[in-house]
């Protein structure tokens, strides 16, 4: 490998990391990533995902899917982000598997309870408990 195609795989770790810190996901480049590393993911993360980076014109997106995958193993999730050099600086190409998307699109057409609603279902609860109580005491 070219030493300036390690800066820019090195350069593209860390914008894509900086990306994600930027929307709230604990990341950063692992410099092992690869080299001895147990984990060989380019981007250590506190989502519990494989991710591996690339910075390029042309991908060859099977070979690199499939590397990803089998450096994912079986505990983590693998995801490919690829930066194409004639894209914006923040745009990335994010590559998944279908059953993962499935599960993000499940995950996202809960419905999701508000503060009020969870404040309702605590006060109920609490309500519930107490009344239990009570019939429990009558009952003795």
């Amino acid at each position: 490998m070219k030493l300036n195609s390690k800066k820019k795989g090195n350069k593209g770790e860390n914008a894509f990391s900086a990306w994600l810190r930027s929307h709230g996901i604990n990341a950063f480049r692992d410099s092992a990533s690869g080299g001895g590393s147990t984990t060989k993911s380019d981007i250590h993360n506190s989502i519990n995902a494989h991710i591996e980076v690339k910075t390029t014109k042309k991908i060859n997106l099977l070979k690199i899917w499939k590397k990803a995958i089998n450096d994912a193993g079986l505990h983590n999730t693998a995801y490919l982000a690829v930066h194409f050099d004639s894209r914006p600086a923040n745009e990335w190409l994010m590559v998944m598997d279908n059953h993962d998307w499935l599960e993000l699109i499940k995950k996202s057409q809960e419905p999701k309870t508000t503060q009020t609603e969870n404040r309702e279902l605590q006060w109920a609860i609490q309500n519930s408990i107490k009344s239990l109580k009570l019939l429990l005491n009558k009952l003795e």
